[in-house]
C-alpha cells in the first residue's frame, strides 16, 4: 500500500522548475526532474515529495501519474490541478500558464528542487537521459513499464533491511491514515480556529521532511520534533 500521489505538491514542484527554466521545458525533462527530486527526497528523509509511481520506461525512469497528466490531460469539465498550472505539450513542450504559489512544499523540499534544477536542468533533454541510463542502477532497460519500487532505490543506496522495512511501515501506515480520512469525509469538514483543518494538517505534519535541526515541518511554517522512530531510521538510511 502506498500514500496517493499528491497531485498538488507535484504541481506547484513543477510549477518551481519551470519557472526556473524561464518558463518551458521539455516535458520528458521536467518528468525526470520531478522524478530526481523524488528519489532525493526518499533518500534523505524517506518519503518523495509526490509519492507518484515510478517505473522505468524505454527513456529512463518516469512517474507515471505526472506522464499521465502530460499525455492525457484532464477529463472535460473537471481539470485537474496540473492541467490549470501547465501547458499540454507543444513540439514537446509545456509551458506554465497560471501562477502555481508552493504552499504545499516545504522550505526543504523546494531546496531540494532548487539543488536538482542547479546540476541537471541546464542539461538538454537526450544528454539527460543518456546520464541517468548511466547513474541510476534501479532503471530497468524495457520497451515497456516495469515498476521502480522504493525498495528498489534504497537497496541501490545501500540502505539495510531493516531500515527499509521500517520506512515501508511508516509509509503503509500514511496510507492506511489517509484512505481512512478519505472514507470518513475527512478531506473537507470544519476548519479550525487558524482555517486549517485539523485532520488534514496532522497528515500535513506527519508527511513533511525534517529540518536541519531534525524537526518536522508542516507546510504551514510550524514544527514539532521528530519522532525517535524516524530519528533513528534515519540515522540507520544514512549510516
Amino acid at each position: 500500500m502506498q500514500p496517493r500521489f499528491r497531485e498538488d505538491k507535484a504541481t506547484q514542484a513543477a510549477a518551481l522548475l519551470l519557472t526556473w527554466a524561464g518558463g518551458t521545458m521539455n516535458y520528458m525533462k521536467l518528468i525526470k526532474l520531478l522524478y530526481l527530486a523524488d528519489r532525493t527526497t526518499l533518500l534523505r528523509w524517506g518519503r518523495p515529495i509526490t509519492f507518484a509511481r515510478a517505473v522505468s520506461m524505454k527513456h529512463g525512469p518516469v512517474l507515471s501519474e505526472v506522464l499521465d497528466l502530460v499525455n492525457e490531460g484532464s477529463p472535460p469539465g473537471s481539470p485537474s490541478l496540473w492541467n490549470q498550472a501547465v501547458s499540454i505539450p507543444a513540439n514537446y513542450e509545456v509551458r506554465l500558464t497560471a501562477e502555481c504559489p508552493p504552499d504545499d512544499l516545504s522550505d526543504a523540499e523546494e531546496a531540494v528542487l532548487s539543488q536538482i534544477f542547479d546540476e541537471f536542468g541546464g542539461m538538454e533533454p537526450w544528454a539527460l537521459v543518456d546520464r541517468l541510463h548511466r547513474t541510476l542502477p534501479e532503471w530497468t532497460p524495457t520497451s515497456g513499464a516495469v515498476p521502480i519500487q522504493y525498495r528498489d532505490i534504497l537497496l541501490t543506496e545501500g540502505r539495510t533491511e531493516a531500515a527499509i522495512a521500517e520506512l515501508e511501515g511508516e509509509l503503509e501506515e500514511l496510507a492506511m491514515m489517509d484512505r481512512l480520512m478519505a472514507a470518513d469525509g475527512l478531506g473537507g469538514g470544519a476548519l479550525g480556529e487558524d482555517g486549517v483543518q485539523p485532520a488534514r494538517l496532522a497528515i500535513a505534519t506527519y508527511i513533511s521532511p525534517p529540518n536541519a535541526e531534525g524537526r518536522v515541518a508542516t507546510t504551514r511554517g510550524g514544527v514539532r520534533p521528530a519522532s525517535a522512530a524516524s530519528s533513528a531510521k534515519r540515522a540507520a538510511e544514512t549510516g
